[in-house]
């Protein structure tokens, strides 16, 4: 094989291999987090997270068990102070 050639096809596999993160999105492009905080009473206040995915994505847990991913699912410690209402 010719030097040229050689050059040609390292070049390429280089070339190839870099650029695949130019097409690999950011997390911050696939989904927006938001919140909104609003006092109820002196001791309550409602927060409202909201997630606004790109289509054709999905969110889910960041542990995978065996037989694939679950569903997101956000949840207070037992014995907290604060408790989710509503999905």
């Amino acid at each position: 094989m010719k030097f040229a050639q050689k050059y040609v096809i390292v070049l390429s596999f280089v070339l190839l291999c870099s650029d695949s993160r130019v097409w690999a999105q950011r997390p911050s492009e696939v989904v927006k987090w938001s919140t909104s905080v609003a006092k109820v009473t002196p001791a309550i206040a409602q927060v409202v997270l909201s997630a606004t995915l790109a289509e054709g994505w999905h969110v889910y847990a960041l542990s995978q068990p065996v037989g694939g991913p679950t569903p997101l699912k956000i949840t207070t410690p037992a014995g907290s102070p604060y408790e989710i209402q509503g999905s």
